[in-house]
This record gives C-alpha cells, sequence and structure tokens, in this order.
C-alpha cells in the first residue's frame, strides 16, 4: 500500500497565504522624478544621457559640496538596456520624461510624460510553497496575493533530497532551477491580472491638472489620480527571500556543499541582479 502525500500530488492544489496590512515608512529602492529638458542645439551639443542625467540633479536635490571636483550627477549610472532605448525615448517625448531610479544611483526606466506609479514584488520561496505579492512602490499599497504549491517538490519532498538529486544528476541543477522561474513568471502574470481587475473596479478620482513636484512623487503624499492597468514592464523590483538551498537553486548555483558538511553556501549575503539575467518576466532592467 502506497500512500501519496497530498502536497505531493499532481492536482491542482488550492494554495492561501495572506498578507497583513502594517504600517510601514515608505522607502522605495526604486523612485520616480520628472523631468524637462531644453532640446540640444549647436551651441549646446550636450549628449543625451549627460543631459538627463544634469536634469536629475537639480529633481533629485544633488547638490555637490564645493570641494568636490565633479558635479553629483556625474556619479549616476544607466542600465544598459535603458540606455539603447534613451534617446528614442526623449525626442518622442519633447524632452519631457519621468526617469526611475534604483537607490538613487542607476536610472533603469525612462518613460515619456509624466507617469506617478511603479511596482514591485515581495516573494517567499519556501520548500513547500510559493507566495508573491504585488505591490505599488510609491504607496505601499498590497494590490494582489498569489501563491502555489513549489514545483520542486516531484524533485524531492525536501531540501536534502533536492540537493541530493541536484548531486545524482547532470541536469538536475537545471530542472530544478527553471521550475521556480517558471513558476514565478506564471504567478507574476496571475498577480498582474488580479491587481487589474481589481483597479478596474474601483471608482475613478478625478485627475489632477498638474503633476506632483518630485518630494511628492518619492513620498507618496501627491494627490490621487486614476490609474491605469498595470503592465510587466512597470515592475521594477523584486525581492526573494528562500532558505539557503531555495537561494542556491533560484540563482542557479550548485547547491552540493549545502548538503556536505561542514555546509557551506557559495555565497551568505544578499545579491542584486538584473532580471533578465534571471528570465524573470518584469521590466528587464529591473532588479531581482
Amino acid at each position: 500500500l502506497i500512500n501519496v502525500p497530498e502536497e505531493s500530488r499532481g492536482n491542482k492544489q488550492i494554495v492561501r497565504k495572506t498578507a497583513r496590512e502594517r504600517a510601514i515608512e515608505i522607502k522605495p529602492s526604486v523612485r520616480k522624478y520628472y523631468v524637462s529638458m531644453t532640446p540640444p542645439n549647436v551651441e549646446r551639443p550636450i549628449a543625451d544621457w549627460e543631459r538627463l542625467a544634469k536634469g536629475l540633479e537639480t529633481s533629485m536635490g544633488l547638490v555637490h559640496g564645493t570641494d568636490a571636483k565633479l558635479p553629483r550627477w556625474y556619479d549616476l549610472d544607466i542600465d544598459y538596456a535603458c540606455l539603447r532605448t534613451l534617446s528614442k525615448t526623449l525626442r518622442d517625448a519633447k524632452w519631457n520624461v519621468t526617469v526611475s531610479v534604483w537607490q538613487d544611483k542607476e536610472v533603469i526606466e525612462v518613460q515619456a510624460g509624466y507617469v506617478e506609479d511603479s511596482y514591485g514584488a515581495a516573494v517567499d520561496i519556501g520548500s513547500t510553497t510559493v507566495a508573491l505579492y504585488l505591490c505599488n512602490l510609491r504607496t505601499g499599497e498590497l494590490l494582489a496575493a498569489e501563491s502555489e504549491m513549489n514545483p520542486q517538490i516531484v524533485y524531492g519532498e525536501d531540501v536534502m533530497s533536492r540537493i541530493q538529486y541536484a548531486i545524482e544528476h547532470p541536469d538536475g541543477l537545471e530542472k530544478l532551477h527553471k521550475a521556480i522561474i517558471s513558476t514565478l513568471n506564471k504567478l507574476l502574470k496571475q498577480a498582474i491580472n488580479s491587481a487589474n481587475m481589481s483597479l478596474r473596479a474601483e471608482p475613478q478620482t478625478a485627475s489632477a491638472k498638474q503633476p506632483s513636484t518630485n518630494e511628492e512623487i518619492a513620498s507618496g503624499k501627491e494627490q490621487v489620480r486614476p490609474r491605469n492597468d498595470i503592465k510587466v514592464d512597470e515592475i521594477l523590483e523584486m525581492v526573494l527571500v528562500g532558505n539557503s538551498t531555495m537561494h542556491h537553486v533560484l540563482l542557479n548555483l550548485h547547491p552540493k556543499d549545502l548538503g556536505l558538511a561542514p555546509f557551506v553556501p557559495a555565497i551568505h549575503k544578499s545579491v542584486d541582479i538584473k532580471a533578465r539575467e534571471l528570465g524573470l518576466h518584469i521590466n528587464p532592467s529591473g532588479n531581482i
């Protein structure tokens, strides 16, 4: 007589992991700044990125010291994928754009005109369950929560059996890694659909005529405006947590040494990785 545990069965599981509303200080890793620039001319043919970066210096309040040899905007960087579309975006927008800056040091998105919101996802990768929460980075509002059984469970009930699977099979790590990435992309899609359905059901408020100040945008204190459907490329940040084995498999790091004394991981501290490197379906310049 063979008993197959419920969590290991192939039929569709219904998983619920709710998130409580908590009062927290809103300090998003990604902030938006509205920048209006003067177009280049023969007298001042400044390059597009340097022109934008200098405009951001004013919008972000970056004031350098008197003894500084270089202006503060010189420390700003721009993601390569974002740089490739920068020139066209600036000209299509007639030099009025909204710039998304990660950790106040890297530009990861430039959008035409005035744009208020950007979004992020928080993910708990458990050995049994994966839970994803879609949030508004400006307000901290929880927009959708989705969860599902961890698909790696078919390769092993617990972390030790999954480590053993990765050791014994040449393609073991690849299968485990692809399984979790696929599930995360599925949950992202479900969360966006759920959030958009909720947003469409909400009563729309009258739109303000003028964009808020950059301080208001960054702090989340500006006037409420109608919200459009969330698009996948508006998700600019994902934070993922899990035990050491889930962490290594997600990052495609072989977990072999986690299963052998003295149980040393490849890395202990948190890491920042571009979404495009992991194949996660958010903005390619977004941070994981």
